[in-house]
């Protein structure tokens, strides 16, 4: 078969040379060139085609910001340096929800289903409003540097009697709570002892994840700080035969990371950071947190002061009957001075949020 040719491109360089090279297809002699037909475009003119649309993608716009990305530094690390663990203490709807509609957040949601499902619900690039005003070793407002994670878990329920129970962790939800932590933690090279409890960092307001919380397997993984049984062993005697003084407590547990007064009083701010270690480190010699007092009784339910109440979409179903009735109850556990303690849940809690904005400001982010 005869081949017709055109003349040769222009020299290398020139602009007739693109469009010489576009307008130089190889076809059989004597037929019409049509690049409608398959194949026309075969061979060197898509070549040249792709050639001139990949110059043309690589020309930069006037003005536009052009940032060299070749060198790094070797002085960073992550942004996220504490890993916060939360109980829910509300079924798995009202967790989602609360977590996905109002002004509290989390990056993962841990759920009690069978099987149990980890949620996403904030990037890790961005901040979640779920430490609020907290410490730990002198850091302060951990919100912007922390990753939070809420495992769905009913927390303390008050029987008739006035015991206190808390809700265990079933063994999935564990083993799922595991991985997702150990992958949190090893892609952000955080230190064990900055995967903490909310009750870690903020002793004097919270107590989740509570004393059923799986710490031991975490410790045994490697994720926590974790003492060894035979020092606790070979140092408890020597403990027990002479206690020591408050001020030896208050300074060890500011040591550790606590934020505890330092004065030497066995003060209810002291006896609360003991506590937050104890359900750590000591679930079984913890306190149980108080049942709920009724402070204002009417013939229906038990209620908080109105500026103490929790908010209105965050309340729940009454509780078995017993010594204190009402959906406040369920939320507020109250001191012997009558004011508002112990929040039973960490999602309407407003303090997560940080400071409130100014009159006539509107909502404004949480101060880091």
């Amino acid at each position: 078969m005869l081949l017709h040719h055109e003349p040769s491109p222009a020299p290398l360089g020139s602009a007739r040379r693109w469009r010489a090279a576009l307008a130089w297809p190889v076809v059989p002699a004597r037929v019409p060139f049509d690049w409608r037909q398959p194949g026309a475009l075969a061979g060197p003119r898509r070549a040249a085609l792709a050639v001139a649309l990949l110059v043309a993608g690589c020309a930069t716009p006037p003005g536009t910001l052009v940032i060299d990305t070749r060198h790094a530094a070797q002085g960073q690390d992550s942004r996220v340096q504490y890993l916060i663990l939360h109980y829910t203490s509300a079924p798995f709807e009202v967790s989602l929800r609360a977590l996905t509609q109002q002004q509290v957040s989390a990056h993962y949601l841990v759920s009690d289903t069978t099987p149990p499902v980890v949620y996403r619900l904030v990037d890790e690039q961005r901040r979640a409003w779920h430490a609020g005003q907290s410490e730990w070793q002198g850091a302060t407002m951990l919100n912007a540097s922390s990753i939070g994670i809420e495992v769905v878990n009913a927390g303390p329920q008050t029987a008739a009697d006035g015991t206190v129970t808390h809700a265990p962790y079933p063994p999935a939800q564990t083993e799922l709570l595991l991985r997702l932590v150990r992958d949190i933690v090893a892609r952000h090279q955080i230190r064990p002892d900055r995967v903490l409890g909310h009750s870690d960092i903020a002793p004097q307001r919270k107590i989740d994840p509570g004393p059923a919380f799986p710490w031991p397997a975490l410790g045994a993984a490697g994720l926590v700080a974790w003492p060894e049984a035979s020092r606790v062993a070979a140092h408890r005697q020597r403990y027990e035969a002479t206690l020591p003084e408050v001020m030896w407590f208050q300074r060890r547990l500011a040591s550790i990371g606590y934020a505890v007064p330092d004065h030497g009083q066995l003060d209810r701010p002291t006896r609360r950071v003991i506590a937050a270690f104890q359900m750590k480190y000591r679930p079984a010699a913890s306190p149980t947190p108080r049942p709920p007092r009724c402070c204002r009784c009417s013939a229906s339910r038990c209620r908080p002061p109105a500026a103490e109440r929790p908010p209105l979409k965050a309340r729940r179903a009454p509780p078995a009957p017993g010594p204190c009735r009402g959906p406040a109850a369920n939320f507020v556990a109250f001191d012997d001075s009558g004011r508002a303690g112990e929040r039973r849940t960490s999602l309407p809690d407003r303090r997560d949020l940080g400071p409130r904005p100014a009159r006539g400001a509107g909502l404004q982010a949480p101060a880091a």
